[in-house]
């Protein structure tokens, strides 16, 4: 019996000087810290921008996800990412975003905040474009815009973009007329196919896509 009572007593205090090896893990009460460099990297008259930032960090729990709201609505959680894109277009004006980082024991950062304007973007009237053409042929499109916007054009084939000489960027004249001519190949299928322009003029950005027939 006392010798029973002995190796109980040594097994108690060898799980006793276990567990005081062990420390225990101390409660995340600090939050993340606030998302850097919050951007929109793309037109500032798009109206649906797309929003990015740099990572947050946490010692203790690390980041669970990213919170962002555009003028004080509600949050959306945007989970992992350190981006995200509107779904709905912005009014042309003044807006706020905010994002906050969340780490895993739930505390919320302080967020970062930008304030943006989203310009009204370039207007692009389509005024005339050859179409039927014949394959073989020349065709051309002549375009409206704003006085010195910088212009490119897409034609887009079966096989891709064309890189057909005429097609290439341009500058809109004074009173912002912009044209390309250009030959579309002899081996070109019969059918419709797209034409975007794009025209950019300083911080704002225009875009219009009209078809075109090849017979």
């Amino acid at each position: 019996m006392t010798r029973l009572l002995t190796v109980i007593l040594a097994l108690s205090l060898l799980l006793l000087s276990m567990s005081c090896g062990h420390s225990k893990t101390p409660t995340d009460t600090t939050p993340p810290t606030t998302p850097a460099n919050l951007a929109i990297p793309t037109s500032t008259s798009e109206t649906a921008p797309k929003f990015t930032w740099d990572s947050a960090s946490d010692d203790l729990s690390g980041i669970s996800s990213y919170l962002l709201r555009i003028d004080g609505a509600g949050w959306i959680d945007v989970g992992g990412y350190k981006w995200y894109k509107c779904s709905t277009a912005l009014a042309v004006g003044s807006h706020t975003v905010e994002v906050k980082a969340v780490d895993n024991a739930g505390n919320e950062g302080s967020p970062a905040i930008l304030n943006f304007t989203i310009t009204a973007p370039i207007i692009i009237e389509i005024l005339s474009v050859t179409s039927p053409v014949n394959s073989g042929a020349n065709a051309t499109l002549s375009a409206k815009t704003e006085p010195q916007a910088q212009c490119s054009i897409a034609v887009v084939y079966k096989s891709g973009p064309s890189t057909a000489e005429g097609l290439e960027d341009k500058t809109a004249d004074t009173q912002g007329n912009v044209s390309w001519t250009w030959r579309v190949g002899a081996g070109t299928s019969p059918e419709s196919y797209s034409i975007t322009i794009n025209a950019k003029l300083g911080d704002r950005t225009g875009s219009q896509t009209t078809h075109f027939t090849v017979t």
